[in-house]
């Protein structure tokens, strides 16, 4: 079996240096795509207020097919009714909430509620969830056991590290009824270790990066895994021990985010028009068999309050 250290980690220290993942990407700092993106470090100040006449949008995108290929999309709807969507593709998850916030890109997309509602608060930034492109619910999956039941004395579980998934793996294991809870948590981004009260079958819990949740599935007995990575390895909801439900789903799907005084804009109607388009539909209906929810009636103001 595969050794991983279980010294805890700081996760809000994770979170300030940006050595966390989102929907399954992980935090290189590489910027590619439409150029490199120029940011504006210790802006103080008010961000001038977008012209009402300027009909370009510009977009910062994780480098990802589920985030490009309807950004793409977009593009093309957009410019067939006069806009212009300038997209740049990154690897790095702190620079777009940055970037957006500082004024240096009008709207992003890589994001889910949680991750959001957590950069917020640890950054002092400003970034408001516009509308949702797709959800991102997960599980925790088992190559050993068929059942919650034959999770063993000892059994050795794989959580995300990341401050935004690692409550969302630990709430699934208390409704899977393996351990317990101090409390009644308000909001799964303050859901921790910490806040275990019983763990009656004395579990292994091991803290890891989404790429070695990938890659050591078959060394533990159990293990968190979004539905978007369980079907990279052929498994779908059905296959969890444990899935998410609606409800418990609902602080991970993956939003367009922007600053306050743009949504209710054109623009924003615009962009969600295009994002949210039957075009966009048929493409995810292609995608991984389809698998991955569209939210687009859900409110995401409305959840990112109740996360």
């Amino acid at each position: 079996m595969a050794h991983h250290s279980t010294t805890p980690v700081t996760r809000r220290g994770l979170l300030r240096t940006g050595a966390l993942v989102v929907g399954g990407i992980g935090a290189g700092g590489v910027l590619s795509g439409c150029g490199a993106v120029e940011m504006v470090s210790g802006t103080t100040g008010t961000v001038p207020p977008r012209d009402p006449a300027d009909r370009t949008l510009r977009i910062i995108v994780t480098e990802s097919e589920p985030y490009q290929e309807p950004t793409k999309i977009a593009q093309k709807l957009l410019a067939a009714q006069g806009w212009e969507l300038k997209p740049t593709y990154v690897t790095d998850i702190i620079q777009p909430n940055q970037a957006v916030d500082e004024g240096a890109f009008d709207v992003n997309f890589f994001q889910h509620v949680a991750y959001l509602k957590q950069f917020n608060k640890d950054y002092d930034t400003s970034v408001v969830p516009l509308f949702y492109v797709y959800a991102l619910p997960g599980g925790l999956y088992s190559d050993r056991h068929a059942s919650i039941e034959d999770i063993p004395e000892g059994a050795t579980v794989a959580l995300p590290v990341d401050p935004s998934n690692n409550g969302r793996a630990i709430l699934l294991l208390r409704e899977a009824g393996l351990i317990t809870l101090r409390r009644e948590p308000e909001s799964v981004i303050e859901v921790s270790q910490s806040l275990i009260a019983q763990n009656p079958r004395n579990l292994r819990l091991v803290e890891l990066d989404q790429q070695a949740l990938l890659n050591t599935r078959q060394d533990v007995d159990l293990g968190f895994l979004s539905l978007r990575n369980a079907a990279v390895l052929g498994l779908t909801r059905e296959d969890a021990l444990v899935f998410e439900d609606g409800e418990s789903e609902r602080p991970f799907r993956i939003l367009v985010g922007a600053r306050p005084e743009f949504a209710g804009t054109e623009a924003a109607r615009m962009l969600r028009e295009a994002y949210q388009s039957a075009e966009v539909r048929q493409w995810f209906a292609g995608y991984q068999g389809g698998t991955l929810p569209l939210p687009w009636d859900a409110d995401a103001e409305k959840d990112y309050a109740q996360v």
